[in-house]
């Protein structure tokens, strides 16, 4: 019996999600703190410019496409020209986003069961 559900538990961890969820920011502190999910063809992305007031990102899903492109992003009326960094993974485009590996969870619980 402990094997079955051993079997099945660690089936099912290794079934990955088709949907990549990222953080969504604006170019406000304010407007961040948001998660959005992306298309089968898109990708997690964060941009940056530097302002007179200081460093400013923007981030959520765009198109594979647009990964590595420069674009110009206009913050009060003032154009910035800026890179589209692209990632894998949910939540890899937010510096507190907390990622686990895929294996981490079964093989703690393996080794639980392993133990006694």
């Amino acid at each position: 019996m402990k094997l079955l559900f051993l079997a099945l538990f660690f089936s099912y961890s290794m079934v990955a999600g088709t949907d990549q969820h990222c953080n969504q920011c604006g170019m406000s502190r304010t407007l961040c703190g948001f998660k959005t999910t992306c298309g089968a063809d898109e990708s997690c992305f964060t941009r940056s410019i530097t302002t007179s007031s200081g460093k400013l990102s923007t981030s959520g899903c765009t198109k594979n496409e647009m990964c590595g492109k420069q674009v110009t992003e206009v913050y009060h009326n003032i154009a910035y020209p800026t890179v589209t960094h692209c990632c894998h993974g949910d939540l890899c485009n937010g510096a507190s986003a907390v990622q686990a590996s895929m294996l981490a969870i079964p093989v703690m619980v393996l080794a639980l069961f392993l133990a006694f």
